[in-house]
Protein backbone atom coordinates (compact mmCIF):
# COMPACT_ATOMS: atom_id res chain seq x y z
CA UNK A 1 0.00 0.00 0.00
CA UNK A 2 0.80 3.59 -1.01
CA UNK A 3 2.12 5.41 2.10
CA UNK A 4 0.76 8.64 0.51
CA UNK A 5 -2.61 7.24 0.88
CA UNK A 6 -2.52 7.21 4.77
CA UNK A 7 -5.26 9.09 6.32
CA UNK A 8 -4.43 12.15 7.87
CA UNK A 9 -6.03 11.07 10.81
CA UNK A 10 -2.71 10.02 11.57
CA UNK A 11 0.58 11.99 12.25
CA UNK A 12 3.95 11.28 12.89
CA UNK A 13 3.30 7.92 10.89
CA UNK A 14 6.50 5.32 11.45
CA UNK A 15 6.51 2.30 8.94
CA UNK A 16 7.35 -0.99 10.96
CA UNK A 17 10.68 -1.32 10.10
CA UNK A 18 12.12 -4.90 8.19
CA UNK A 19 8.25 -6.16 7.73
CA UNK A 20 6.08 -3.20 7.71
CA UNK A 21 5.06 -3.72 3.82
CA UNK A 22 3.72 -7.07 3.04
CA UNK A 23 3.31 -8.09 -0.45
CA UNK A 24 1.19 -11.25 0.77
CA UNK A 25 -1.39 -8.50 1.58
CA UNK A 26 -0.86 -5.56 0.57
CA UNK A 27 -0.86 -4.32 3.84
CA UNK A 28 1.11 -1.84 5.92
CA UNK A 29 1.55 -1.77 9.61
CA UNK A 30 3.10 1.83 10.78
CA UNK A 31 3.23 3.55 14.38
CA UNK A 32 1.20 6.87 14.62
CA UNK A 33 -0.21 9.40 16.66
CA UNK A 34 -3.95 8.86 16.33
CA UNK A 35 -5.45 12.59 16.73
CA UNK A 36 -8.53 10.88 17.57
CA UNK A 37 -7.84 8.76 20.26
CA UNK A 38 -4.78 11.20 21.62
CA UNK A 39 -2.00 9.16 21.46
CA UNK A 40 0.57 6.63 19.90
CA UNK A 41 -0.51 3.07 18.41
CA UNK A 42 0.11 1.03 16.12
CA UNK A 43 -2.41 0.87 12.78
CA UNK A 44 -2.79 -1.91 10.15
CA UNK A 45 -3.60 -0.97 6.75
CA UNK A 46 -4.75 -2.52 3.63
CA UNK A 47 -6.40 -1.24 0.30
CA UNK A 48 -5.99 -4.53 -1.72
CA UNK A 49 -5.90 -8.29 -0.35
CA UNK A 50 -3.74 -11.30 -1.47
CA UNK A 51 -3.20 -15.22 -1.46
CA UNK A 52 -6.37 -15.79 0.83
CA UNK A 53 -5.13 -13.80 3.42
CA UNK A 54 -7.76 -12.04 5.96
CA UNK A 55 -8.99 -8.30 4.81
CA UNK A 56 -8.24 -6.37 7.54
CA UNK A 57 -12.33 -5.61 8.78
CA UNK A 58 -12.24 -9.65 8.82
CA UNK A 59 -9.01 -9.62 11.48
CA UNK A 60 -10.50 -6.63 13.21
CA UNK A 61 -13.76 -8.80 13.55
CA UNK A 62 -11.88 -11.92 15.00
CA UNK A 63 -9.91 -10.08 17.45
CA UNK A 64 -12.40 -7.80 18.63
CA UNK A 65 -14.96 -10.78 18.54
CA UNK A 66 -13.27 -14.52 19.36
CA UNK A 67 -10.11 -12.51 20.34
CA UNK A 68 -11.24 -10.02 22.63
CA UNK A 69 -9.92 -10.55 26.15
CA UNK A 70 -7.60 -13.18 26.21
CA UNK A 71 -3.81 -12.39 27.57
CA UNK A 72 -1.18 -12.15 25.32
CA UNK A 73 -3.00 -11.13 22.54
CA UNK A 74 -2.97 -7.71 20.40
CA UNK A 75 -5.34 -5.01 22.01
CA UNK A 76 -7.83 -4.01 19.31
CA UNK A 77 -8.86 -0.34 19.42
CA UNK A 78 -11.38 1.00 16.50
CA UNK A 79 -11.84 0.12 13.21
CA UNK A 80 -13.03 2.45 10.29
CA UNK A 81 -12.45 2.49 6.44
CA UNK A 82 -11.49 5.72 4.28
CA UNK A 83 -10.66 6.42 0.57
CA UNK A 84 -11.08 2.61 -0.07
CA UNK A 85 -8.85 1.93 2.85
CA UNK A 86 -9.29 -0.35 5.55
CA UNK A 87 -7.79 0.83 8.57
CA UNK A 88 -7.40 -1.65 12.30
CA UNK A 89 -5.97 1.04 15.28
CA UNK A 90 -4.05 -1.17 17.72
CA UNK A 91 -2.16 -0.94 20.94
CA UNK A 92 0.89 0.25 21.21
CA UNK A 93 1.71 -0.76 24.35
CA UNK A 94 5.80 -0.18 24.39
CA UNK A 95 6.33 -3.78 22.65
CA UNK A 96 9.75 -5.21 21.76
CA UNK A 97 10.80 -8.27 19.30
CA UNK A 98 8.51 -8.54 16.74
CA UNK A 99 12.57 -8.92 14.52
CA UNK A 100 14.95 -10.87 14.72
CA UNK A 101 17.50 -8.56 15.97
CA UNK A 102 15.25 -7.19 18.75
CA UNK A 103 14.31 -10.95 19.85
CA UNK A 104 18.03 -11.52 20.22
CA UNK A 105 17.95 -8.17 22.62
CA UNK A 106 15.32 -9.35 24.63
CA UNK A 107 16.59 -13.54 24.81
CA UNK A 108 19.97 -11.84 26.12
CA UNK A 109 18.37 -10.51 28.46
CA UNK A 110 16.62 -13.17 30.23
CA UNK A 111 17.41 -15.58 33.41
CA UNK A 112 16.42 -19.37 32.73
CA UNK A 113 13.31 -18.00 35.44
CA UNK A 114 12.43 -15.51 33.05
CA UNK A 115 12.36 -17.91 30.23
CA UNK A 116 10.01 -20.02 31.64
CA UNK A 117 7.80 -17.48 32.78
CA UNK A 118 7.86 -15.72 29.44
CA UNK A 119 7.16 -19.70 28.21
CA UNK A 120 4.19 -20.28 30.18
CA UNK A 121 2.59 -17.25 29.73
CA UNK A 122 2.73 -18.21 25.81
CA UNK A 123 1.26 -21.17 25.99
CA UNK A 124 -1.48 -19.75 28.67
CA UNK A 125 -2.58 -17.20 25.17
CA UNK A 126 -2.46 -20.44 22.81
CA UNK A 127 -4.62 -22.15 25.34
CA UNK A 128 -6.78 -18.81 25.80
CA UNK A 129 -7.33 -18.70 22.11
CA UNK A 130 -7.82 -22.43 21.80
CA UNK A 131 -10.70 -22.64 23.88
CA UNK A 132 -12.44 -19.84 22.03
CA UNK A 133 -12.00 -22.08 18.78
CA UNK A 134 -9.03 -19.73 17.25
CA UNK A 135 -6.31 -21.10 15.31
CA UNK A 136 -3.32 -18.39 14.43
CA UNK A 137 -1.37 -20.31 11.87
CA UNK A 138 0.91 -18.04 11.71
CA UNK A 139 3.18 -18.51 15.22
CA UNK A 140 6.76 -17.12 14.47
CA UNK A 141 9.33 -14.37 16.42
CA UNK A 142 8.28 -11.77 13.98
CA UNK A 143 4.19 -12.20 15.11
CA UNK A 144 5.60 -12.09 18.38
CA UNK A 145 6.04 -8.76 20.99
CA UNK A 146 7.34 -8.27 24.33
CA UNK A 147 6.54 -6.18 26.95
CA UNK A 148 9.54 -5.56 29.51
CA UNK A 149 6.99 -4.59 32.30
CA UNK A 150 5.14 -8.14 32.21
CA UNK A 151 7.67 -10.62 30.59
CA UNK A 152 5.23 -11.75 28.59
CA UNK A 153 5.07 -11.85 24.70
CA UNK A 154 1.90 -10.40 22.97
CA UNK A 155 0.97 -12.23 19.64
CA UNK A 156 -0.66 -10.31 16.80
CA UNK A 157 -1.18 -10.57 12.82
CA UNK A 158 -4.14 -12.67 12.70
CA UNK A 159 -4.35 -12.67 9.04
CA UNK A 160 -4.18 -16.25 8.77
CA UNK A 161 -6.13 -17.33 11.62
CA UNK A 162 -8.82 -19.81 11.78
CA UNK A 163 -12.05 -20.60 13.19
CA UNK A 164 -12.68 -24.01 13.38
CA UNK A 165 -14.13 -26.33 16.33
CA UNK A 166 -11.76 -27.00 19.26
CA UNK A 167 -9.71 -29.90 19.66
CA UNK A 168 -7.10 -30.84 22.41
CA UNK A 169 -4.98 -31.64 19.68
CA UNK A 170 -3.85 -28.69 17.85
CA UNK A 171 -3.00 -27.64 20.67
CA UNK A 172 -0.25 -30.36 21.72
CA UNK A 173 0.74 -30.53 18.24
CA UNK A 174 1.70 -26.96 18.81
CA UNK A 175 3.52 -27.80 22.10
CA UNK A 176 5.56 -30.74 20.87
CA UNK A 177 8.97 -30.86 19.70
CA UNK A 178 8.87 -33.37 16.87
CA UNK A 179 12.21 -33.59 15.37
CA UNK A 180 11.26 -35.10 12.48
CA UNK A 181 8.57 -32.46 10.98
CA UNK A 182 9.98 -29.35 13.74
CA UNK A 183 6.16 -28.38 12.94
CA UNK A 184 6.40 -25.06 15.62
CA UNK A 185 8.11 -22.01 13.47
CA UNK A 186 8.32 -20.13 17.11
CA UNK A 187 9.99 -23.33 19.07
CA UNK A 188 11.96 -23.92 16.09
CA UNK A 189 13.43 -20.47 16.05
CA UNK A 190 14.30 -20.46 19.92
CA UNK A 191 15.27 -23.96 20.29
CA UNK A 192 17.24 -24.65 16.77
CA UNK A 193 21.80 -24.70 17.60
CA UNK A 194 22.18 -21.66 15.38
CA UNK A 195 19.24 -19.83 17.59
CA UNK A 196 16.43 -17.28 15.90
CA UNK A 197 15.76 -18.05 11.97
CA UNK A 198 18.31 -20.86 12.65
CA UNK A 199 21.65 -18.87 11.17
CA UNK A 200 21.45 -15.92 13.80
CA UNK A 201 22.58 -16.75 17.49
CA UNK A 202 19.77 -16.25 19.94
CA UNK A 203 22.11 -14.85 22.34
CA UNK A 204 20.73 -16.59 25.93
CA UNK A 205 23.37 -16.28 28.43
CA UNK A 206 22.71 -20.24 29.26
CA UNK A 207 21.61 -23.33 27.26
CA UNK A 208 18.04 -22.52 26.72
CA UNK A 209 17.44 -25.62 25.29
CA UNK A 210 16.75 -28.25 28.16
CA UNK A 211 14.43 -25.15 29.92
CA UNK A 212 12.58 -25.16 26.85
CA UNK A 213 11.99 -28.33 26.10
CA UNK A 214 11.22 -29.19 30.16
CA UNK A 215 8.47 -26.31 29.91
CA UNK A 216 6.99 -27.62 27.00
CA UNK A 217 7.14 -31.48 28.05
CA UNK A 218 5.42 -30.42 30.92
CA UNK A 219 2.89 -28.37 29.75
CA UNK A 220 2.06 -31.82 26.98
CA UNK A 221 1.77 -33.40 30.05
CA UNK A 222 -0.50 -31.22 31.97
CA UNK A 223 -2.79 -30.99 28.70
CA UNK A 224 -2.87 -34.73 28.40
CA UNK A 225 -4.19 -34.84 31.83
CA UNK A 226 -7.11 -32.49 30.82
CA UNK A 227 -7.70 -33.91 27.72
CA UNK A 228 -8.03 -37.55 29.71
CA UNK A 229 -10.52 -35.85 32.42
CA UNK A 230 -12.84 -35.32 29.43
CA UNK A 231 -12.06 -31.23 30.75
CA UNK A 232 -13.77 -29.32 27.92
CA UNK A 233 -14.53 -25.56 26.98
Amino acid sequence: MDTKKISKRFNDVRVVPGNGHSPHTGSLVFYAFDNELGYTVVVKSSDGIKNNHMTIKEEWDLLWGAARGISGVILPLDYYEEGGVQYMVMDDGGYKGGRRERWREVFGSFSKWMLEYFLWAFIGTLYGLHTKDVLHEDIECANMLYRELSMSPTLIDFGRAKIVEYDFEWLLDQLRLDKSTKQNAFFREITNTGGVYATEPAHFRFDAKPVIENVLDEAVKRLQIRKSGGIKK
